[in-house]
């Protein structure tokens, strides 16, 4: 298999001791279940410890929760407001040339 393909036809073989993340990938890798062919006989993986960095991210994640409030640009008239999130090239855009009247630099 190559990293991040897709099959028309799949076999997994459910050897033991298959770690989750082994079973997760095997599994993904198929268009549809009609498709999906096991061999072996499934025994489920053991559960995560509590202790397991994943599990401890998701304690952590929703333990610290970030608070989000919105500022909504209609709110405040007769001022003009460009809102992007996460773009890294903004005045690089097609439309970097509507942007610059906006935009003191």
């Amino acid at each position: 298999m190559s990293q991040g393909g897709t099959y028309e036809d799949i076999a997994v073989e459910l050897s033991p001791g298959l770690q989750r993340t082994e079973i997760y990938v095997a599994l993904s890798r198929c268009t549809k279940l009609s498709v999906l062919y096991l061999v072996g006989k499934f025994v489920p993986p053991t559960a995560p410890s509590p202790m397991d960095k994943i599990e401890t991210e998701m304690r952590r994640l929703s333990e610290k929760a970030v608070i989000l409030s919105c500022v909504f640009p209609s709110m405040f008239a007769n001022v003009s407001n460009i809102v992007y999130h996460n773009m890294q090239s903004l005045l690089k855009s097609a439309h970097s040339a509507d942007l610059q009247n906006f935009i003191q630099l």
